[in-house]
């Protein structure tokens, strides 16, 4: 009943969803769960502006090199860093919300200098350092607030809906990055055939629209209520540190994410520059290829939720990165005048990681315990931040080592003199990296079966999930209705702490 007070150590129903009362009373979590989405679709907005093929293009249009572009995608993973700081804050204090709030205030607001770069009278080439310092220092407060808000949103929300709650609020972000996106991409199209000279302009409009977002966010996100911290006796921090290292099955789960954040990293940043200087698509087409991506993404999202709700976290993550390990590869056969493959690499790649995203941040979640969750958190997040640091700085520099070489891979059948070839492959420039991006990839993948996720099902029984739900729809409405439907109200039980080794 709403009239009882916080603090009574039962659990009760409404609405489907269960509420640790001991925790925040009904009303303040299904107020806390209601402004997520709105913080959330804020800081899309934000994300999609400032991100993406906008950054990249944003840094061409300065005078990048290749170099540049991987180092500029390797200063947020190594931001990462700051999440250790974040941990011993949280962990001497639990003031959660003030550091995911102050940090995010400050992170979205350094973002305004960006908007004077144009107008700066610096040296050639120094306008992509200076953006390289803005990008850092904001990554920096992100990371510390995004340190925060994990642990908080993880006493926040129900484990028994977890995963649908998560998909659900990932969807009205794709939902609202796609009609971002595709305007932002209009729009720099428009400006650059209107002001061709002055393109870096147009970006920092986009980038002050995309701050202004970001900073109405922290409205909801400062409203949302926050439930206790756990707090436990004050022990050193180094040996705090040691905490997820001496656990088996987190530490298989960090070199699983390691891995798997360098196998994408590799190559990543790369296909939208691929897209734009070997392809020559212009920054429309490229968002309306996203779109696809973005679109699969939301429309799979309800399923994914409901996958890992029934049948755990990891097989999800499998499944999807077997499908993420084969796009990369088919990047290859992309090529100007022959890019209709494009779509259809987005449309599996929206598939496959909104399945991974969803359940890499559940199994998280799941696998760290209670108690010093934040320093699980942060130092899973410094080490794959790490190794998605190094990959596209390596990327970049593999990029330009390329550059000029060609292999061509092909069958030769001679009859009686007579030579005759037949060409298969031929690989150039940033085909080597998306061929190295793949073959990690599918590597990578190995190291997951190893952690152990309480409730877990085999892969071919989601495999078969999967086929069966999308085998019973007659057309694509009812595919749509099937995968966003608000998912059914039953009463669950939180899941239990994988037990520790």
């Amino acid at each position: 009943m709403y009239g009882q007070s916080r603090g009574e150590h039962h659990e009760w129903d409404r609405g489907g969803i269960v509420y640790d009362r001991a925790v925040l009373s009904a009303a303040d979590t299904k107020r806390g769960l209601r402004l997520g989405f709105y913080d959330g679709m804020c800081s899309v907005v934000m994300g999609t502006l400032t991100s993406g093929v906008f950054l990249t293009g944003f840094a061409l249009a300065l005078g990048a090199t290749e170099l540049q572009i991987g180092i500029l995608a390797a200063l947020p993973p190594f931001a990462n860093l700051a999440q250790l700081l974040a941990a011993y804050l949280l962990e001497r204090s639990g003031r959660r919300k003030w550091l995911c709030v102050g940090g995010a205030a400050l992170s979205r607001g350094l973002w305004l200098l960006t908007v004077a770069l144009p107008f700066a009278v610096i040296g050639p080439g120094k306008p992509v350092w200076v953006l390289s310092a803005i990008i850092g220092g904001s990554s920096v407060f992100f990371a510390m607030s995004s340190t925060a808000w994990q642990s908080w949103m993880r006493d926040l929300v129900p484990g028994s809906m977890r995963g649908r709650y998560f998909a659900r609020r990932t969807q009205l972000q794709a939902a609202v990055g796609i009609a971002a996106s595709l305007a932002a991409g209009w729009f720099i199209d428009y400006w650059k055939a209107e002001y061709p000279r002055n393109l870096t302009m147009g970006f920092a409009l986009l980038f002050t629209v995309g701050v202004l977002f970001g900073l109405l966010g922290l409205l909801p996100l400062g409203l949302t209520p926050e439930p206790p911290a756990h707090l436990s006796a004050r022990q050193p921090f180094w040996r705090l540190l040691s905490l997820p290292f001496r656990d088996r099955n987190f530490r298989r789960l960090m070199a699983y994410a390691m891995a798997w954040a360098f196998s994408t990293a590799l190559a990543s940043t790369f296909f939208i520059v691929y897209m734009l200087n070997d392809i020559r698509l212009d920054y429309a087409q490229v968002v309306i290829f996203s779109f696809f991506d973005q679109g699969m993404n939301l429309l799979s999202l309800g399923l994914w939720g409901r996958l890992t709700d029934r049948y755990g976290n990891k097989p999800v993550i499998l499944f999807g990165g077997l499908l993420a390990s084969t796009t990369a590869f088919c990047w290859i056969f992309a090529a100007p005048g022959h890019y209709a493959i494009i779509p259809i690499i987005y449309l599996i790649n929206g598939f496959a990681f909104a399945g991974i995203g969803l359940a890499s941040g559940n199994i998280l979640l799941k696998v760290s315990p209670n108690e010093h969750n934040a320093v699980y958190i942060s130092v899973y997040s410094v080490l794959v931040g790490f190794a998605g640091a190094l990959a596209p700085i390596l990327g970049g520099y593999l990029a330009q080592s390329f550059e000029g070489r060609e292999l061509w891979i092909s069958f030769s059948y001679s009859d009686y003199g007579r030579l005759s070839v037949l060409p298969v492959l031929k690989l150039r420039h940033f085909h080597f990296l998306f061929l190295l991006s793949s073959l990690c990839r599918f590597l990578s993948n190995s190291l997951l079966v190893a952690v152990r996720e309480e409730g877990e099902a085999p892969v071919h029984e989601l495999v078969r999930a999967s086929l069966r739900t999308l085998g019973t729809v007659a057309s694509a409405r009812n595919l749509v209705t099937r995968l966003v439907r608000k998912p059914q109200r039953h009463r669950e039980a939180l899941p239990e702490q994988t037990p520790k080794e």
